[in-house]
């Protein structure tokens, strides 16, 4: 028996052969053939895959970490207004509440995640392209395929409450679907795109000046303004093959996708730098990353970037938003200077901020206590996004809201979801913005979304 099929009939009888007691979700993991996991992703994404099923599908992956692909769900929920993020969150622990684990071999490396994320707006309209994903959703995924260090799993998450023994069968068809299309090879190909499509730059600058407008009036003090590149091409966009073209940062990114309801539907994707909060064990890492130059000035003048004001003043919000937040609940919080961090194509200023907090919280309060930052909102929050909606016009929906993952003792890793597009059939939307302060110059923030969306455009793509 191949180790394919070895591996499909362990998992299956490990299902059949279940006597536990569980009354909620059982995981069953066995260890996988090392492969692409981006072979999943097609097969779950792309009509044109041989083999798949039309099912939800998250893909993750942080430079030098496990890479995870989560196929299909066996818990879920959505953000509502009835429900709320703490809403949410509660029902998630009791969820997870008395998971059981069923090892078949050596145990994964890593225990069940759930995957998500939610918007920036706190409601999404009917109409939207964002209305697949809702202003949140969370996933247990049914089925996982985590690669890590050489080594690889699939775990499978079923519900007790529909009878583990009753679902069986269905296990062994999904199983041999999912095996098969890891082992089926899958070529990525550049899409013939015919038309790249920004808006128009004079609305832009005009925005850039009412913001300023307001700043010197001390209405705000920074707001950070968005637009949209519109991408289309011959055929239909392969989200995939979109992703895998997507090159982490040297200095660290998260590359992710999110397709709500498999091939039918949409697919967000983004190449990210910036990580909102990561907590383990009570232990958090987040960052401010604000500020930002061309790759190629920073290089000529190393200094430049520090010793801009108008950057330093961008950045700070960012720094002491997130100190007065985290404070409150941090028995110690520990900033630094600002220093400099180099992506492929800009530079950052980022000040790493890490603490440890004085009571127990699960992940999802501390992402409710920091989203947004005025690293995509600006500062005050409420009059800056009151002015962003005004000159905007459309929801920012998934893009600038944080997008990441969280397990059982509600640790957690989330990012901003940022350099990132949304794929709908032939076309797709890079979203990019900037920090407005009232020294900002129009034409170099318009210059510095060019170079802000590049990375996502060359994986839909798109060359030059």
């Amino acid at each position: 028996m191949s180790g394919q099929a070895q591996s499909i009939a362990e998992l299956h009888r490990a299902v059949i052969n279940y006597r536990g007691g569980a009354e909620g979700l059982v995981a069953f993991t066995v260890e996988a053939p090392v492969r692409e996991p981006l072979r999943l992703l097609a097969a779950a994404t792309s009509p044109s895959a041989e083999v798949g099923l039309d099912v939800p599908a998250f893909f993750w992956e942080e430079k030098d970490g496990p890479t995870w692909i989560g196929l299909g769900s066996a818990f879920e929920r959505s953000l509502t207004p009835e429900r709320g993020l703490l809403g949410l969150q509660s029902e998630f622990v009791d969820g997870l509440r008395g998971l059981e684990t069923v090892h078949v071999g050596r145990p994964p490396l890593w225990p069940v995640r759930v995957f998500g994320g939610l918007a920036f707006e706190h409601e999404i309209p009917a109409d939207s392209p964002w209305s697949a994903f809702g202003a949140g959703r969370f996933v247990i995924p049914r089925w996982s395929y985590v690669r890590d260090r050489g080594a690889a799993w699939f775990m499978l998450v079923l519900d007790a409450r529909r009878g583990i023994h009753a679902q069986a069968d269905q296990v062994r068809r999904e199983g041999e679907i999912w095996f098969t299309a890891l082992h089926t090879p899958w070529y990525s190909s550049r899409p013939p795109v015919v038309s790249v499509r920004r808006p128009n730059r004079e609305t832009w600058t005009q925005a850039i000046e009412c913001i300023r407008d307001r700043v010197r009036k001390d209405l705000v003090g920074k707001a950070v303004l968005t637009r949209d590149t519109h991408v289309e091409s011959a055929t239909r966009l392969d989200t995939a093959s979109s992703v895998w073209r997507l090159v982490h940062e040297p200095s660290g990114s998260v590359r992710f996708a999110f397709a709500p309801a498999g091939r039918p539907g949409p697919s967000f994707i983004g190449l990210t730098p910036e990580r909102l909060v990561r907590l383990t064990d009570q232990e958090l890492v987040t960052e401010a990353l604000a500020g930002t130059a061309p790759d190629e000035s920073q290089a000529a003048d190393p200094n430049a970037l520090l010793a801009s004001t108008k950057d330093r003043e961008e950045h700070l919000h960012v720094v002491r938003f997130i100190m007065d937040r985290l404070g409150p609940v941090c028995a110690q919080l520990d900033d630094g200077p600002p220093r400099i961090r180099r992506l492929r194509h800009v530079t950052h200023l980022t000040t790493p901020i890490t603490g440890r907090l004085s009571a127990s919280l699960h992940v999802l309060d501390v992402v409710k206590a920091l989203h947004p930052t005025p690293a995509t909102g600006g500062v005050p929050l409420g009059a800056a996004r009151a002015l962003i909606g005004s000159l905007e016009r459309r929801p920012r929906g998934w893009y600038t809201g944080p997008i990441g993952w969280f397990d059982a003792a509600g640790n957690g890793d989330f990012w901003v979801a940022l350099r990132s597009g949304l794929i709908h059939g032939r076309t797709a939307t890079v979203f990019v913005g900037a920090g407005i302060v009232r020294d900002s110059i129009p034409d170099n923030e318009w210059s510095e979304t060019l170079l802000k969306e590049r990375s996502v455009l060359a994986g839909l793509g798109v060359v030059g």
